[in-house]
């Protein structure tokens, strides 16, 4: 019997983290890549819509980050909103010939999507449109709900 042990070797590209450091760099240098704003306490820049993006210089704010309601209006943006629309297959899928903007398979959209595209690029989610945004979501997902436990009834779960 033959007993083997491994040694933990540290990777290229370790990286130290200081927490309070992070926070600092957020807090001072970082903006939202859709309307400006910075960071704070009630309102974090911290939503991004890449996984594994470019990282900025130390000195710099990080690049990509969105406030949670500015992600919202820029998804609402760059998503194709055409009646008929026509998708490219191949390298380019999911792009509209028509519009150029995205649309995923089976995305839909609804009068959520149609109030945020209204509003002009850059701008935030006024608080008259968010209770009218609370109460179409809200309905959105009860009608998910309803179509999951009905979904359960019927496979016997």
């Amino acid at each position: 019997m033959q007993l083997r042990f491994k040694v933990p070797v540290p990777m290229v590209g370790w990286k130290l983290q200081v927490h309070l450091a992070q926070a600092l760099r957020r807090w001072a240098l970082t903006r939202c890549a859709w309307c400006g704003g910075r960071s704070v306490k009630g309102d974090p820049v911290n939503v991004s819509h890449q996984w594994d993006g470019p990282r900025g210089r130390w000195w710099r704010g990080e690049p990509g980050l969105f406030h949670h309601d500015c992600s919202t209006v820029e998804h609402a943006h760059r998503m194709c909103l055409c009646a008929v629309p026509v998708i490219a297959y191949g390298r380019d899928y999911g792009t509209c010939l028509v519009c150029g903007k995205f649309r995923a398979w089976r995305q839909t959209f609804g009068a959520a999507e149609r109030l945020l595209v209204g509003l002009p690029a850059g701008s935030r989610i006024p608080p008259g449109m968010k209770a009218k945004l609370d109460v179409i979501y809200g309905a959105r997902r009860a009608a998910k709900r309803a179509a999951e436990a009905k979904a359960g009834e019927e496979s016997g779960e």
